[in-house]
């Protein structure tokens, strides 16, 4: 029975490492999924039954993706505003906090999610010059 459980463990640990690795490698795909989950703290405040929600929340995502792979400059705002959005989940989280000033963990993540986009972007660079060649 212990090493069922261990097992499972194993797998869950391991399903979690290999999502996180995925959407590392494809951040787009992260910036798409904060813009949706924005969009769903913005819509929170509304009495909307939570399938329209969820609903709305798909189709900002699907149309942030789609904008992404088509316009440069759409990707470039999409980054940008997931900078942002990370940062104002960062001070959302650690407002009431009275050991240090929420806007450093605000300023750590912003500059994270910055550095990650950059990342993406320049292995994407990477990937599209190979093809050309």
């Amino acid at each position: 029975m212990i090493r069922i459980f261990i097992r499972l463990l194993v797998a869950y640990i391991s399903i979690q490492i290999r999502l996180v690795l995925f959407l590392m490698k494809h951040f787009d795909i992260t910036n798409s999924l904060l813009t949706g989950l924005f969009a769903d703290m913005l819509l929170g405040r509304l009495n909307l039954y939570i399938w329209i929600r969820i609903g709305i929340v798909i189709v900002i995502a699907v149309i942030c993706f789609l904008l992404q792979h088509f316009f440069i400059p759409a990707r470039i705002i999409i980054s940008a505003f997931s900078c942002f959005i990370c940062g104002a989940i960062a001070y959302a989280v650690f407002k009431d906090n009275e050991v240090f000033s929420p806007y450093i963990p605000m300023v750590i993540v912003a500059s994270l999610t910055g550095v990650l986009n950059w990342i993406c972007w320049k292995n994407r660079m990477k990937l599209l010059k190979m093809s050309d060649e």
